[in-house]
């Protein structure tokens, strides 16, 4: 038969309850956590009796800080973890920072507002101020129309921009002409307005003069007629002019024909000496 210990209460020291001598004890060790102590257990496996033993403190939390900076619309904070066992909250709270703005100005235009851009320098944000500039609106340059072959045009003196126009000759004046040119006065030509049809009259340069012919006619006793022919040249035109002199025989002098000075040497009744053009 099967013989029984007496029961003791250290189960540590004396055997709690022996089989054949042999203690029956079981430890279970209980680890300490952050929040909890740590303790042993000791079990008897034949009758259950046990108790706890070895007590130690919690441990605590053991936090590792995670910091969120700030930005220009968003607070930071920190936010801190236990290493051990995870537990978690948030401290150390800053209010986000605003943004700071780079202020650029644009100019306007004839038909775009002034404004002012501002770049945030941190997180590249834009933003536009309110405060606007109207547009300028055009500068037409109502002195100088232009055509461009099918239509009369005026262009902006700020940005270029062009617009077609109803061109009138009583406002702008007439600055459209035909190709054909009438000089029916010396010194003298008239272009028509291919806008209005009026014929504007205009004076030429001079550019050269010519002696076509000189002669005399012998009149009666000791009077006889100089007869002097001119070419004047007026910026390609030619003017043809001739002039007669009542003179007497073996006369010398100067004589004007239009524009140009003649001197005439006469020798006797109807002899040409010399003939030249006064500068």
């Amino acid at each position: 038969m099967q013989k029984f210990a007496k029961k003791v209460t250290d189960c540590r020291s004396t055997p709690h309850c022996t089989i054949r001598g042999t203690p029956h004890c079981t430890i279970r060790g209980t680890a300490p956590t952050c929040t909890t102590g740590g303790f042993t257990t000791y079990t008897c496996s034949d009758c259950g009796d046990s108790y706890i033993a070895d007590e130690t403190e919690a441990l605590g939390h053991d936090y590792v800080p995670d910091v969120t900076t700030p930005t220009c619309t968003e607070g930071g904070f920190s936010t801190y973890t236990c290493s051990r066992c995870g537990d978690t909250y948030v401290d150390d709270n800053v209010v986000a920072l605003g943004h700071d703005y780079d202020w650029v100005y644009t100019d306007p235009t004839c038909t775009e507002d002034g404004y002012w851009t501002g770049t945030c320098v941190v997180c590249g944000f834009v933003d536009y101020e309110t405060d606007w500039d109207s547009a300028l609106g055009h500068d037409w340059n109502w002195d100088a129309p232009y055509w461009n072959g099918e239509q009369w045009y005026v262009v902006c003196n700020e940005c270029g921009e062009i617009e077609t126009i109803t061109y009138d000759c009583d406002v702008y004046g007439c600055v459209r002409f035909g190709d054909s040119t009438v000089a029916d006065t010396v010194g003298w030509a008239k272009m028509q307005c291919l806008d209005c049809g009026k014929w504007h009259e205009y004076e030429l340069d001079f550019d050269d003069a010519d002696v076509l012919e000189v002669y005399v006619e012998k009149l009666s006793g000791n009077q006889n007629r100089l007869w002097i022919t001119v070419l004047e040249v007026y910026e390609g035109f030619d003017f043809p002019m001739t002039e007669s002199f009542m003179i007497a025989n073996n006369s010398a002098g100067t004589y004007t024909v239009g524009n140009t000075t003649v001197y005439v040497n006469t020798k006797g009744n109807t002899q040409i000496r010399a003939v030249s053009i006064v500068p």
